[in-house]
């Protein structure tokens, strides 16, 4: 396809049946993005930090959700706008930064989630005092 971002979100049928209605990212209050938003938009972002890494710029994500929701629209619907694709991909980049706080304080996450995504963008897990 295009990109191996969108190749990875139109692979998931969930995000696929999202991107029809006009979405990607779900998050419970754009104003306060946090950790449960980060796991709860997992197979989102894993594919974000794995090909861009950490460091991705609102119009790199754009372009991205702007095929996405390209590929996902159902025949007959009208284009997304341009102002929803931005705000999509403000979302996105709002949630890799939170999971940037969370890898750079260093502990080992107690969520196993939060380990997979660790682990999908190459990033080295801390070490577990648990072990």
């Amino acid at each position: 396809m295009v990109s191996p971002v969108v190749d990875s979100w139109v692979a998931v049928p969930v995000l696929l049946n999202r991107g029809g209605l006009g979405k990607l990212a779900l998050v419970a209050n754009v104003k306060c993005i946090d950790r449960s938003d980060v796991l709860a938009n997992a197979d989102v972002i894993k594919p974000i930090l794995k090909f861009y890494g950490t460091r991705v710029t609102i119009n790199m994500l754009a372009e991205q959700v702007e095929m996405f929701f390209a590929f996902a629209r159902p025949r007959g619907k009208p284009p997304v706008a341009s102002d929803t694709i931005r705000a999509q991909a403000w979302i996105l980049r709002r949630l890799v930064t939170e999971f940037n706080r969370a890898a750079r304080r260093g502990h080992y996450p107690r969520e196993k989630l939060m380990c997979e995504i660790y682990e999908e963008s190459g990033i080295p897990l801390p070490f577990n005092p648990r072990d």
